[in-house]
């Protein structure tokens, strides 16, 4: 069994906040990550170059108004995942519903992979 796991980690890439505190919502797909993550890393989900690096675009495309929380480690075997549309995305934790939503000009090039 060991085995198996060692196998799924390996080919899982696992999307985790790497802290408990300010924690913030991607509007577009709902993943939670730290704000500095999405600083450095971006959303792993959406496509948005201007997120990488720009804390504006992170205030303006993420949001701390969220409720409810998944965690999902296998998302194309997940019911939970296909309820919470995330099925599609990297494994990770998401936000059940966010508050706030992206701005039309911001929209154009913030798209799901």
């Amino acid at each position: 069994m060991s085995d198996d796991l060692d196998h799924f980690e390996q080919e899982q890439a696992f999307n985790l906040p790497n802290s408990t505190s300010r924690l913030r919502a991607c509007l577009t797909c709902k993943i939670i990550l730290s704000g500095q993550q999405f600083t450095r890393e971006g959303c792993p989900n959406c496509r948005d170059a201007d997120m990488v690096g720009n804390k504006q675009a992170v205030e303006e495309l993420t949001t701390r108004n969220y409720s409810g929380t998944a965690a999902v480690m296998d998302p194309s075997n997940s019911w939970v995942a296909r309820n919470i549309k995330a099925d599609k995305l990297v494994a990770g934790v998401y936000a059940i519903a966010v508050q706030g939503f992206v701005s039309e000009a911001q929209g154009d090039d913030y798209e799901l992979e």
